[in-house]
């Protein structure tokens, strides 16, 4: 189902345990959710102190586990509720309202970050707008940044459609999943970029700026 912000709104108070019991089930969507989180906290944290933007941060699943190492967060999210909850996590945080539909929030605009990261957010968006999204993203980034992407993620359009026969009865068809065949191609043209299955239905993009 596509939602907006105020779909998130109702939504935040039970999706930490929507993602839970889906990812203890290994179901779609998000089976592989903890693993993921655990690398790419350890990818995040490898150095001190270092300034992460989160994108679609909703309750801060993983961001303030790096807020607790010491790292400066800046998130932002199109649900209030949601950003409440991750101001409840991170009382220090840079956290703002914003809707990527309509570009990078202002704020953010002459901020660089050692460290980008968008968790189960771009799904929501076609990819010509993921595309320009990801190329957005990599203007914020020092020289040496890394743009990280966990979601829903496949590595063929045939491996996205046995997920869906196998969960016809909850798939989303409003939502637009990375196939990794398709987007691979598009992105290598601007950027260095790799891919990471982890799970029937996710996986890791990890994308830094050329040259």
């Amino acid at each position: 189902m596509t939602m907006n912000n105020k779909g998130f709104d109702l939504w935040a108070t039970s999706y930490d345990q929507t993602v839970q019991v889906s990812d203890q089930n290994e179901e779609y969507p998000f089976a592989g959710y903890d693993e993921m989180m655990d690398v790419l906290f350890e990818k995040a944290n490898q150095l001190p102190c270092s300034k992460i933007l989160d994108v679609g941060i909703g309750t801060a699943n993983l961001a303030h586990k790096l807020y607790n190492e010491k790292h400066r967060i800046t998130g932002i999210d199109f649900s209030q509720n949601m950003l409440e909850i991750a101001k409840g996590k991170m009382p220090f945080a840079k956290l703002h309202l914003a809707d990527l539909s309509k570009g990078m929030p202002q704020q953010l605009q002459d901020e660089k970050y050692d460290i980008i990261m968008s968790n189960y957010a771009l799904h929501h968006f076609e990819d010509a707008t993921k595309v320009k999204i990801i190329k957005s993203l990599l203007s914020l980034l020092e020289p040496a940044g890394e743009l990280f992407i966990a979601d829903i993620s496949f590595d063929t359009e045939l491996a996205q459609q046995k997920c869906k026969e196998r969960n016809i009865h909850h798939w989303d068809d409003d939502e637009y999943y990375f196939i990794a065949t398709k987007l691979l191609p598009v992105v290598s043209n601007f950027a260095h970029v790799q891919y990471k299955k982890y799970s029937q239905c996710g996986g890791i993009w990890t994308i830094k700026n050329k040259g």
